[in-house]
């Protein structure tokens, strides 16, 4: 289910509406609650990849995750 949000969230980025948002007064916020969300899902999918004992897969996750926190710095 998270793979999927994320997906979706990935998904729902690319479309023009979005475009909308790339610039003007809100856009850092709205920047910031885009990757709140994809983070949240990457977690929760590295939680599960845990649960299941694929420690490499959540390892790769997880340095997903540092990487798009590492861009918001």
């Amino acid at each position: 289910m998270a793979r999927r949000g994320l997906e979706a969230s990935e998904a729902e980025e690319k479309d023009q509406f979005y475009d909308l948002f790339s610039e003007g007064e809100h856009a850092t916020e709205f920047r910031f609650l885009s990757l709140s969300e994809r983070l949240a899902a990457m977690g929760y999918m590295a939680k599960a990849q845990l649960a299941l004992a694929r420690a490499g897969e959540a390892e790769i996750r997880l340095s997903q995750m540092d990487e798009r926190l590492q861009d918001v710095k």
